[in-house]
């Protein structure tokens, strides 16, 4: 048992390397990442699924992003997939360290603030920094390798310089949200439902 997790713990670990470095490629030749797809089949082939171009910022929509896992998700049950894989260029608010201070002396004025500003004013106002990242998640019935490359761009946008790595490995057990692909119990809207809300809903059956 114990050669076999290994096994597969080096499976998962070369499909991540392989969409890394297609990713970081694709980016540093055109400046743009779509988001990609892949499933692997019985037997270890890998399928990268082709996107429709109309939905090549499914990304930045809760909803359709829920829609779009969700057949993903059908997809891989039907097919009886092995590992699914996702590649996408992502972006995140890293706390500066004004936040950080005004987190110690004022709670509640940050929480007003975090409620009431989109994203950009709370960059103006120096609360946070926007860093951009190539995300690579690779999921098996056992778990999620999550991989995160964090990029910066100079020269007017035209070059990449790549930052921290960051790397994760969560049981699929505990691997929950929109984005969980094996061993997902659903709603009525097709989205994963959390093993608390689950364990609820067993007591009330």
């Amino acid at each position: 048992m114990a050669e076999a997790t290994q096994k597969l713990s080096d499976d998962i670990k070369t499909l991540a390397e392989m969409a890394l470095s297609n990713a970081r490629r694709q980016l540093e030749a055109t400046g743009t990442l779509d988001v990609r797809v892949a499933v692997q089949y019985p037997g270890g082939r890998l399928a990268w699924l082709p996107i429709p171009a109309h939905l090549k910022n499914i990304m930045n929509d809760g909803d359709q992003k829920a829609l779009f896992f969700g057949i993903i998700r059908e997809f891989a049950e039907r097919t009886q997939a092995t590992a699914v894989v996702f590649v996408t260029d992502a972006w995140f608010g890293e706390p500066t360290e004004k936040q950080l201070q005004m987190g110690r002396e004022n709670r509640e004025e940050l929480k007003r603030l975090g409620e009431s500003l989109s994203f950009d004013e709370f960059v103006e106002q120096g609360l946070a920094t926007r860093r951009s990242a190539v995300l690579v998640s690779v999921q098996t019935a056992e778990c999620a390798h999550l991989v995160s490359q964090f990029y910066d761009r100079i020269d007017n946008q035209r070059r990449i310089i790549w930052g921290q790595r960051q790397e994760r490995v969560i049981a699929q057990a505990d691997f929950m949200g929109r984005q969980k692909m094996f061993g997902a119990e659903v709603d009525e809207r097709g989205m994963p439902v959390a093993e608390d809300m689950r364990a609820r809903k067993r007591r009330t059956q």
